[in-house]
């Protein structure tokens, strides 16, 4: 696909939004876990560390109330078709549905990253790339899209959006050792936007004829940053910059924002803490806009074009693609001149937790993660439950599960850090994994999150568990 299909799936197609606060949350409690500051600045490595470039840690996160395998059926000669297909009926394809379906695609990768001591403050600079992106589109424009032979009848679809965002962010962080039980941090971030998508469709209204339906619509799509088109339904007219003139000529938008946590030990075998993070805005300097006319006469439309995949030799990539441009040109969108992009504000997103050390074995503790995330039609919120053992100071694992507005999960992370390294991986949610296509695309369900990262580590070690095991 490389037309308009990207504006309805941005999420799936900007690459390197993610929301780019998509962190392992199943780490969240993880003993030596390295960039813990990023879910709390109040967090303390237990010693500084040095990211190895590209592999110091690298993540990607989608969740979803969708599975693949909605989407796409086998045919009895092995062949892929899509929903459209006749041999999917409309009952099997929508009863996989919910009334409102939506997905997350999150990305993080490290560019540069590096945590010290001095005193008993905690340092931490960075530089990462992050893209945030979603959509959610609702059960009524898939069943008109899979039941829209029959004449003389009215659709009314509402709140179809797609959302995308990708900055580069350069941050400082720091945290301090108060009353030796209180941590208190904040983390400081100079922003670079790199593209804000956001397409928002409040209605649309179908009245089909036989031959010809007519179609009203009311929405609005907003493209700011280093990217502009020409033409909405034809992404083969998206101007962008391809050499170094390009990138010294353009004007930059910026922004601001910051984090802030605390971490609070009590009772001898209990920690709690809480963070808000990306408490900031980005000032676009160049973007464009596209709105349904005040007035507009309703858009004639002949119907999806095709899309039944009769053809056992045509490709399901084609199929999506025409479909895609059919949809944008539903929405019945004009380029308004007039667009003055100005300030986007970031998704902030909150995390609360308390952890429980056992008395007589302090190497395990149980963890409960509430997490939200404040994005508008885009929002959502997790609670986590998590297990963690440390047997050797050298080495700790968690595993989770967790309960979501995505469903539910189980996840786990181990984590080798000695005096010279650290090296972890986990996952947010492993089942999806155990059922992937050839090319490793969960089919049963999207909603995973999956992490590593090689580090080497500085000065010596301040953590909370002694030499021997006790």
């Amino acid at each position: 696909m490389k037309k308009t299909i990207y504006m309805i799936l941005a999420a799936l197609t900007l690459s390197v939004t993610a929301y780019a606060q998509q962190n392992l949350r199943t780490a969240y409690f993880l003993d030596g876990y390295t960039y813990g500051y990023k879910f709390n600045p109040a967090f303390q490595g237990e010693r500084g560390f040095l990211a190895v470039p590209i592999l110091g840690k690298t993540g990607v996160g989608v969740e979803s109330s969708m599975a693949l395998s909605s989407f796409l059926y086998p045919t009895a000669d092995g062949n892929l078709a899509t929903f459209m297909h006749p041999s999917v009926s409309s009952e099997t394809f929508l009863g996989s549905l919910k009334d409102y379906n939506r997905m997350n695609v999150n990305l993080d990768v490290p560019v540069f990253a590096l945590g010290f001591y001095t005193g008993n403050l905690y340092h931490t600079l960075d530089v990462s790339t992050r893209v945030d992106a979603g959509f959610g589109l609702p059960k009524s424009l898939f069943g008109f899209m899979k039941e829209n032979t029959a004449g003389g009848s009215t659709w009314d679809i509402n709140n179809i959006g797609a959302r995308a965002d990708a900055r580069i962010e350069y941050a400082y962080g720091v945290s301090c050792r108060l009353f030796d039980f209180i941590n208190v941090g904040a983390r400081f971030k100079f922003l670079v936007g790199l593209v804000h998508a956001d397409l928002m469709v409040d209605n649309i209204n179908l009245k089909m004829a036989a031959d010809e339906w007519s179609v009203g619509a009311n929405g609005r799509l907003d493209v700011n940053g280093v990217v502009t088109i020409e033409d909405i339904y034809d992404f083969d007219t998206i101007s962008y910059p391809t050499s170094l003139e390009d990138f010294e000529n353009m004007q930059y938008s910026v922004g601001y924002a910051v984090d802030l946590g605390v971490s609070v030990d009590f009772l001898e075998y209990f920690t709690a803490s809480a963070s808000i993070l990306d408490l900031g805005h980005i000032d676009w300097t160049q973007g464009y806009r596209a709105t349904t006319p005040e007035g507009a006469e309703p858009w004639k439309f002949t119907g999806f074009t095709d899309i039944s995949l009769t053809d056992a030799k045509a490709s399901v990539n084609s199929q999506l693609d025409a479909m895609g441009e059919d949809l944008m040109k539903l929405f019945n969108l004009t380029n308004d001149s007039a667009y003055d992009p100005g300030k986007t504000s970031l998704a902030a997103t909150a995390h609360v937790g308390l952890e429980a050390r056992l008395p007589f074995y302090e190497r395990f503790s149980v963890g409960v993660l509430g997490t939200r995330r404040f994005d508008g039609p885009y929002s959502w919120s997790e609670g986590r439950i998590s297990a963690n053992i440390a047997p050797l100071r050298t080495f700790s694992a968690s595993c989770s599960y967790a309960v979501s507005d995505f469903g539910t999960s189980l996840g786990a992370a181990v984590n080798l850090h000695s005096g010279f390294l650290t090296l972890f991986a986990g996952v947010d949610s492993f089942l999806p994994l155990m059922n992937v296509t050839p090319q490793f695309v969960p089919v049963d369900s999207w909603n995973t999150n999956l992490s590593l990262g090689l580090n080497l580590t500085i000065g010596k070690y301040r953590g909370r568990f002694p030499k021997t095991v006790k």
